[in-house]
Formats: C-alpha cells, sequence, structure tokens
C-alpha cells in the first residue's frame, strides 16, 4: 500500500481522477481525515474535493503507470504508512 498527497479542486478533476484510476485493476481509495471514498467512484471522488489533506491510497506495490497519469494532482510524493 502507498499514500500520496494529491489535490482536487473542482468537479472536472474528480472526473478525470476517476476516469484514470477505473482504468487499474488495484484498489485505490481516497482519504481525508475520518473520510474514506471509493478512488474509483464519482460520487466519492466529488466528496472529496477541495479537501484539505486529501491523500490518494494505493492498494498496490508497483504504481509508476497511475501516477504518470496523475502527476497534475500530486502534491508530492509518498507519505509515510500509518503505524
Amino acid at each position: 500500500m502507498k499514500t500520496f498527497a494529491i489535490e482536487l479542486k473542482n468537479a472536472e478533476d474528480a472526473v478525470k481522477l476517476v476516469t484514470v484510476t477505473s482504468e487499474f485493476a488495484y484498489e485505490i481509495e481516497l482519504k481525508s481525515g475520518d473520510m474514506l471514498a471509493d478512488g474509483k467512484s464519482i460520487m466519492g471522488a466529488m466528496a472529496m474535493t477541495g479537501k484539505p489533506s486529501l491523500e490518494l491510497v494505493v492498494h498496490a506495490e508497483q504504481c509508476e503507470d497511475l501516477l504518470k497519469e496523475l502527476e497534475d494532482f500530486l502534491c508530492g510524493g509518498e507519505r509515510p504508512a500509518n503505524p
């Protein structure tokens, strides 16, 4: 599992994110504080739009192909996993 800081500014960003994440077989989640949403769900992504400290949680060890497609949303490198 890998976690990355991302930013979704508007509905257009949410649609683009879901369009990309839906192409990948592994589980992808969006997390902000105690909120957790399916990263392949348009409703989940819309609910996370504009949230501070938004994280993309990828349940795969190799996800460079996904990150390349989402580079416009990334706000830095990988975050350490929560203990």
